[in-house]
């Protein structure tokens, strides 16, 4: 257990750490923002893991190659993203600040579930599919282009909010796994909770945005 422990930290944490930390410096340089750099990242991850996991869902990855793969790609990622969090923790509200902290701890307890549960994995990765259009939403609003492409967009995310991430991980908790421990219920609840809570700040922001654009028009 114990070489299983150390070969997992040297062949899969330590250099997928380094990996997204090397790229994040590379990116800081092209933006003034670090939290740009960190979404860039974040729709990196996105992509990578939610590719990842629907070519495992389709059998084009065999089980052995999907959990080394996402093993590499998620926790580099979360690792470096939960230390950007703490470095620049004033950028975010105490309510935003806790969940991203349980949210990527709670990630990071469920990919050691990736050998026992990996369908059940792969698909609470497909959430990561709403995650490049949620990046857009950001970067538009920091921009000030809370136009008719930030709303086009913005009926794009509550979509794949709905469907990859409030629908889907309602529906892993229904058909959870009989052999299933506490620590498994507990994420997948967790995660709905919290997906649930985004889900309704979200409409409120294009409420706010939306109002706001009509105020200028008229």
């Amino acid at each position: 257990m114990f070489n299983n422990l150390v070969n997992g930290l040297f062949y899969t944490i330590i250099p997928s750490v380094l990996f997204y930390r090397t790229l994040k410096i590379n990116l800081q340089r092209r933006y003034t923002s670090p939290q740009s750099s960190m979404k860039t990242l974040s729709t990196l991850h996105a992509t990578l893991s939610s590719g990842l996991s629907i070519a495992y869902l389709s059998d084009l990855v065999a089980l052995n190659n999907y959990s080394l793969g996402i093993s590499l790609i998620s926790s580099g990622f979360f690792l470096v993203d939960l230390a950007h969090i703490m470095l620049y923790q004033r950028h975010y509200s105490k309510h935003l600040l806790m969940s991203y902290y349980l949210h990527h701890i709670f990630a990071l307890v469920g990919l050691s579930y990736v050998n026992v549960f990996p369908y059940y994995i792969a698909r609470g990765y497909l959430s990561e599919l709403s995650t490049p259009f949620l990046n857009i939403s950001w970067s538009l609003s920091k921009r000030g282009q809370t136009g008719l492409l930030y709303f086009t967009n913005s009926v794009a995310v509550i979509s794949m909010f709905l469907s990859a991430r409030i629908y889907n991980i309602s529906n892993l908790i229904y058909h959870r796994p009989e052999n299933a421990g506490v620590a498994f219920h507990l994420i997948t609840s967790l995660f709905l909770g919290l997906n649930l809570s985004w889900f309704q700040g979200l409409l409120v922001l294009y409420y706010k945005d939306y109002q706001n654009y009509k105020h200028k028009l008229a």
